[in-house]
């Protein structure tokens, strides 16, 4: 559908919320896929912090304990004092698929 609209702008609320593993990646890898084809922006609100981290080219995390909204990139988000106290220290792998 999304497609078919020729939207330039997707907000996407937790598109891979009752997959297992392999179909995540395999969608999230599509979805980057289509946002460089076609020029879009893509916007995922996902709950899973390493396929997040992993394809996100900016991060938005808000969190009660935080100051405020943290945006950035993945790397200047995770580590953020805010972001520290709620998962620790975190590594991702970059895998922009595109």
């Amino acid at each position: 559908r999304v497609m078919a609209a020729g939207a330039r702008l997707v907000f996407l609320d937790e598109p891979t919320a009752a997959m297992d593993a392999v179909a995540e990646r395999e969608t999230m890898a599509l979805l980057s896929h289509l946002q460089h084809k076609h020029n879009m922006a893509l916007v995922v609100i996902n709950h899973h912090m390493q396929v997040a981290l992993g394809l996100a080219d900016r991060v938005l995390f808000l969190d009660p304990g935080a100051p405020g909204p943290l945006l950035g990139s993945p790397a200047e988000v995770i580590r953020h004092v805010a972001f520290e106290a709620r998962y620790g220290k975190v590594s991702f792998e970059v895998s922009h698929a595109g």
